[in-house]
């Protein structure tokens, strides 16, 4: 029994020993940096930490030092704008974690952000960013880097063509049009916006990506088709939870097919294979129709293939598992970013009336098509502002390379960063800085983008703003998104206005000061979300019927 005791013991101790030692000199290699150092006994990238921390890490917080949560989970930079950047305002813009194996630098200063995402010489993709858990059909541009991800982008880029928005902008009006439809049906006002909004981005994918053109509540769509046992946006929706995305990671294979494995784990290798063949019977359906309709206006995924095609043809094409790779990752954050962009928009709109009427004066008189996005300028601001108090994901880590690096803050000083350090941007502060966004940073003003001499976009100082990430690794899909939400926003507001239902005596304004602190409550997973966003209950109205009422807390905004 004690010889037992002693063979489980000695490599439980020797684990232990090891981490301490790493902590230890990781901790005298951020000192040497001189920026504070804090430490932490688990990385917030840890598979099984991300699973159990929500449950897990508020009763480690109570203890004496169970401090080291609020910078240790996935989600603790908003955990800590909740709290009025409890964290940001002990250790400043710049601080050293270290943990056992690694050292990160988390940063939200604007030129260190600038720097280590536009620099891709000095800086290579941390072996800490979990974008390699995306990887579950095969790699893609999101997870590779260097020549692989010069390979990929190539490929992806060109892909993303004129002719891809132009099909996007009348399937999100047509789409949008009919989920007004149902919204005015419900006199009550309705709450289904966080099921509503990724419908939609997804049936504008579908038919931008894939040329599947779907209504926006299509019953055929609730039955699977001939060859499988459920509908793609069911497998879509359960595969790309990331909760479900670290199980499919961690857990190995065969436990999934288990007998006494949890229904949970059994639903979701339903889902994942389901999944597959999803994606590789459009790639071979899109083979067949390359075939028979070389010169037909191409979706994404037909123009990737042809693309794809040319290049292997040349040499350095992506394999059947890169192409199924990039096709997930492109349909879970080309409909799933854009969505909740969108649902943040509609409760900020909600929350300030005065910012719908001035959408109103520039939508007036504008043909709802694609030609006129480039007139949009208020639409677009109204995304951008959004963008900036809630980026619907972060870009990921980066590391220094064999060779330490000097970096300048944005006050002028000289921190060399040591080799092998990986730098993660902290976007919820970095993006409402006053120093570099004013007194009321922290204010919602789409006016704020918006030069007053011309009525042209203001550029943001480098670094400042970034959500879809910086220099030649920016989101390809960039443009797409903002295409397909000004599509949204102005089919709505174009006739319509939105207001927040009053819940018992409430006032007009007590409602509105109620959707502003909702969607100030954050839920953060792979993307961000408004948290219980199915609470607060909306009425459409035509806006020649609405009352003009206006809002006495949106009165700086315009």
């Amino acid at each position: 029994m004690s010889s037992l005791f002693y063979t489980l013991l000695v490599p439980v101790l020797s684990y232990f020993l090891w981490n301490l030692i790493g902590i230890i000199k990781n901790i005298r290699k951020a000192r040497a940096i001189g920026i504070p150092v804090v430490w932490s006994p688990v990385s917030p990238e840890n598979p099984i930490w991300i699973i159990c921390s929500k449950k897990v890490a508020p009763y480690i917080r109570r203890l004496p030092f169970g401090d080291w949560t609020d910078y240790s989970t996935i989600d603790w930079t908003w955990n800590d704008r909740e709290n009025d950047f409890k964290v940001l305002r002990k250790y400043g813009k710049v601080f050293a974690h270290v943990m056992p194996g690694k050292l990160v630098i988390r940063t939200a200063d604007p030129a260190m952000v600038h720097r280590v995402l536009s620099d891709r010489r000095a800086f290579v993709k941390s072996l800490a960013d979990v974008t390699d858990m995306l990887d579950i059909y095969g790699p893609s541009v999101v997870s590779r880097d260097g020549n692989e991800w010069q390979r990929h982008r190539r490929i992806t880029t060109r892909s993303f063509g004129e002719s891809v928005h132009r099909i996007a902008w009348p399937e999100a009006v047509r789409q949008t049009e009919q989920m007004v439809e149902l919204w005015s049906q419900d006199e009550r006002g309705f709450r289904s916006t966080a099921r509503d909004f990724p419908t939609l981005t997804l049936n504008v994918l579908m038919r931008a990506a894939y040329g599947v053109q779907y209504d926006f509540h299509d019953s055929s769509e609730k039955v699977p088709p001939k060859g499988h046992n459920r509908t793609y946006r069911d497998c879509l929706r359960e595969v790309m939870d990331m909760r479900n995305i670290v199980l499919l990671n961690i857990v190995p294979s065969f436990i999934f097919s288990f007998p006494w494995a949890p229904r949970r784990l059994r639903s979701l290798q339903t889902s994942s294979r389901e999944l597959e063949k999803y994606l590789i019977e459009s790639v071979v359906a899109c083979r067949e129709t390359l075939k028979s309709s070389p010169d037909k206006s191409m979706n994404f995924m037909e123009s990737l293939v042809q693309e794809n095609q040319a290049t292997t043809s040349k040499s350095g094409g992506l394999s059947d598992r890169e192409l199924y790779g990039n096709l997930f990752v492109w349909t879970l954050g080309g409909h799933e970013t854009t969505a909740n962009t969108l649902l943040f928009a509609l409760f900020l709109l909600a929350a300030f009336p005065m910012v719908q009427e001035w959408l109103f004066e520039e939508l007036d008189g504008i043909e709802l098509d694609y030609e006129s996005f480039p007139r949009m300028k208020r639409s677009l601001a109204v995304m951008l502002e959004t963008l900036r108090m809630f980026p619907t994901i972060s870009p990921g880590s980066k590391a220094t390379g064999d060779c330490p690096v000097p970096m300048q803050t944005m006050e002028g000083d000289t921190l060399i960063i040591p080799p092998h350090t990986s730098i993660t941007p902290n976007l919820p502060a970095l993006q409402v800085l006053p120093e570099v966004w004013g007194p009321d940073s922290l204010t919602w003003r789409p006016t704020r983008w918006l030069d007053t001499d011309d009525g042209q976009l203001r550029t943001p100082v480098e670094g400042s703003f970034e959500p879809w990430g910086d220099g030649s690794r920016v989101c390809p899909g960039k443009k797409f998104a903002q295409v397909e939400f000004v599509a949204v926003i102005s089919c709505i507001f174009s006739r319509y206005k939105i207001e927040a239902v009053p819940e018992g005596e409430e006032s007009a304004e007590d409602a509105r000061e109620r959707v502003w602190k909702a969607v100030n409550k954050t839920e953060s997973g792979l993307t961000l979300k408004v948290e219980n966003s199915e609470r607060v209950a909306f009425k459409i109205l035509e806006r020649r019927a609405a009352s003009g009422e206006a809002n006495p807390m949106a009165g700086d905004h315009v």
